[in-house]
């Protein structure tokens, strides 16, 4: 898929065609490869939307031994090939029938189940729900601070973790000139140099 992707790009390209044409080719182009792909995805289910990630033959096969699932063609057939009609027929008949599966439970009950499996998956979350997530919360990568104009935020912490100087969020970002005359004592400057700077305006 990547290759042919590839060899229809450079040609776009040389005659001049437009990005948004080529997106609309590559994008079809995804579709019929995603063909009967019902292992590395996102699902609709009762209540939200779930992921699965499955990419060697021993995590389809979990996976299919949730689903109830007894064979599949790509993982036990040496001539399988996915461009066949028949091929092509299967598994757009398998997807439809995992996807209404799934949609016919809620997200909680599917990653209970593919966890316990061993399935790589999880539930789908909106960016503004992420800081309320259990395990970002646990893995401490949201920070309460406050801020001198806007109050209480919360913020990404520092991602990295440091077993001896850990990294920390000392305060929200200062208001505009708000520790010049702190930082510029630490310099060496007196009170008085201060003043005169920001009597000529060096300073605000």
């Amino acid at each position: 898929v990547r290759t042919a992707f590839l060899g229809d790009l450079k040609a776009a390209r040389e005659r001049g065609e437009g990005y948004a044409e080529i997106v609309k080719r590559r994008q079809a182009r995804l579709a019929v490869a995603q063909l009967g792909n019902i292992y590395y995805r996102n699902y609709l289910t009762q209540d939200g939307a779930i992921a699965v990630g499955n990419l060697s033959a021993s995590l389809r096969q979990k996976m299919r031994d949730v689903l109830g699932i007894d064979y599949d063609r790509r993982d036990h057939d040496p001539a399988y090939n996915p461009r066949d009609p028949e091929t092509i027929d299967a598994g757009n008949a398998l997807t439809a029938r995992v996807e209404k599966m799934i949609a016919a439970e809620t997200s909680a009950h599917w990653v209970e189940l593919f966890e316990a499996a061993g399935v790589p998956c999880g539930e789908l979350n909106f960016t503004e729900e992420l800081d309320q997530h259990p395990q970002i919360i646990e893995n401490g990568y949201v920070v309460a601070l406050d801020h001198d104009l806007s109050g209480p935020q919360t913020m990404v912490s520092p991602p990295h973790k440091m077993s001896v100087t850990p990294p920390t969020a000392r305060s929200a970002s200062p208001p505009l000139g708000r520790d010049t005359d702190a930082i510029l004592a630490a310099a060496g400057y007196t009170a008085a140099e201060i003043a005169a700077f920001r009597a000529k305006g060096a300073v605000g």
